[in-house]
This record gives C-alpha cells, sequence and structure tokens, in this order.
C-alpha cells in the first residue's frame, strides 16, 4: 500500500472506540480496537493500540516490537546461556509498501462509528448488518448444516451425501432445542 492509503485507513481505524464496563467494580473504559495489519510474507501484526507498533509516517515504515522467540516471522533464535534468555526483545520494521491490507474486528458501537465516517447509506448499513448477522446465528447455521452431509459437509442433493451420515448429524444436533427456527 502506497503511504497515504496507509495513514488514511490507519487514522480512521484509529479513531473507533468502544466502552466497556468492568463486572465487579462497574468502572467504565473507553477501548480502541485491535488491528491487524496483513504484510508480505506471510507476516500478521497485530497493533494492540498500547505501543507495540509505532507507526514513522514520515519515512514510510512502522515497528513492531515482540518477544524473540523461533518462528516464521523472527529469523533469530533467542540467544542464551541455559539460563534465561539475553535477547528476548524483537524489533522488526516493515515498509509501508510491504502492507497488503488492514484488518479490525469491531463490534456494533465500533461499526456504527465506520459505517458513519464512510458515509454509508441506511441500505447499506442493513444489508451489510444482515449479512453478517444471519451468517453467525446459531439457528440459521443448523439449519444450513442440516442441509449437507455430517461426515462430508456437502450438500444432500449431490450423490456424495448419504442419508447415514445425516443419521449422524441428527444425534448430535436438534434444531428444535433452542427454539423455533
Amino acid at each position: 500500500m502506497d503511504q497515504e492509503r496507509v495513514i488514511l485507513i490507519r487514522d480512521k481505524f484509529k479513531a473507533l472506540k468502544f466502552k466497556l464496563y468492568h463486572r465487579g467494580t462497574g468502572e467504565e473504559k473507553e477501548f480502541t480496537p485491535l488491528i491487524q495489519i496483513v504484510c508480505d510474507n506471510s507476516l500478521n501484526v497485530v497493533d494492540d493500540n498500547q505501543g507495540n507498533v509505532i507507526w514513522d509516517d514520515d519515512n514510510g515504515i512502522f515497528y513492531w516490537f515482540k518477544g524473540n522467540c523461533q518462528s516464521s516471522t523472527s529469523y533469530q533464535a533467542g540467544i542464551s546461556n541455559g539460563v534465561a534468555l539475553n535477547t528476548p526483545y524483537l524489533c522488526i520494521a516493515v515498509d509501508y509498501d510491504e502492507i497488503q491490507n488492514i484488518r479490525i474486528a469491531m463490534n456494533q458501537e465500533c461499526f456504527d462509528q465506520l459505517a458513519q465516517s464512510l458515509s454509508l447509506t441506511d441500505e447499506q448499513k442493513e444489508y451489510i448488518k444482515d449479512m453478517i448477522l444471519s451468517e453467525s446465528d446459531m439457528r440459521n447455521v443448523i439449519v444450513r448444516k442440516q442441509n449437507n452431509s455430517y461426515v462430508t459437509s456437502v450438500p444432500e442433493k449431490y450423490t456424495i451425501a448419504t442419508q447415514d451420515d445425516n443419521k449422524v448429524y441428527d444425534k448430535t444436533i436438534h434444531a428444535g432445542q433452542w427454539g423455533a427456527v
């Protein structure tokens, strides 16, 4: 992504806020959702908005701080003398051009804020809500699954799905036990 787009998207996402309440104390706290940055070479970075990612807009680079461990995203083994890790910190510098996309998981409060900043119409907002909520409503998921073979996950209308597979399914899930579908 070019630098202007990275800054535009990042700032739009960082402007989103949601509130959580502590169950014990009733204290209210405001949070910014985690931002996932998907980069080249399968590097996935999560900006926790607490300081683990430092954005250097002047140079078009972000710095990601994390623990040093061997993995597909950190190329150095932690050096230790058998006692404690001598190099516990790792910093990965990533050029903005390596960013493929920026993602955010959000609740209804953040969705409404983003929809307003994107100037979505009421019809667009309702379509998105209906599409997402119907996919995640377990009553709809159960109905969809009842039409598929439990063993092969293939729709019943295909010959590979057999009635015997669905008998196994019926023994495990009962749509009626959670109310009308």
